[in-house]
């Protein structure tokens, strides 16, 4: 709550307005969410990670920007990229590359379990989202350590985890599911 506001060189009135809009359900103030159990989120994420959302998995550029918005190598490390397009079901794999992720790994499969239920969610025909662990992409094992296919996403949230990718509100809510 705010009861006055001092003038200044740039606010010589000592007024100040603020963006919100209101709903019964939550209150949106510059980009972030109050929902009426007092919840905050980030609704400028959701924006960003729906706007990075697409329908196909060859679409190298696209993976990557979803990706980056999802910060994924600034918290588990370099990692190269394997398509998995051959055949259905299609799929994406990481192989995290640095060697100190190696004494991360549960720290690691923890971030991208939930990562992958988003980009599942996010990329239209993407099946599966693996990832695994080696120094280089060509020593990575031929069946990756680690899976979360579009089922299994499906079955953790109730619902199909597609249907979480067609709106910002859907993704803010999968955000708050996935504790993120």
């Amino acid at each position: 709550i705010v009861y006055s506001c001092l003038s200044s060189p740039l606010n010589r009135t000592g007024s100040f307005s603020i963006d919100c809009s209101v709903n019964a359900k939550y209150l949106d103030i510059n980009g972030t969410r109050i929902m009426a159990d007092g919840t905050i989120y980030d609704a400028g994420l959701a924006k960003r990670l729906f706007d990075a959302a697409h329908p196909y998995i060859g679409d190298m550029p696209a993976n990557n920007e979803l990706a980056f918005v999802l910060d994924i190598a600034g918290l588990a490390g370099q990692y190269y990229n394997r398509l998995h397009t051959e055949a259905e079901p299609y799929g994406w794999e990481f192989v995290f590359s640095e060697t100190q992720n190696l004494n991360k790994q549960d720290e690691i499969n923890e971030y991208m379990k939930k990562n992958a239920v988003i980009l599942l969610a996010l990329v239209g025909n993407c099946d599966e989202i693996m990832w695994s662990f080696a120094a280089d992409v060509d020593d990575a094992p031929d069946e990756p350590a680690y899976k979360v296919t579009s089922a299994e996403a499906s079955s953790l949230l109730g619902t199909d985890v597609k249907s979480f990718g067609e709106r910002p509100e859907q993704i803010m809510m999968l955000l708050k599911v996935l504790n993120l």
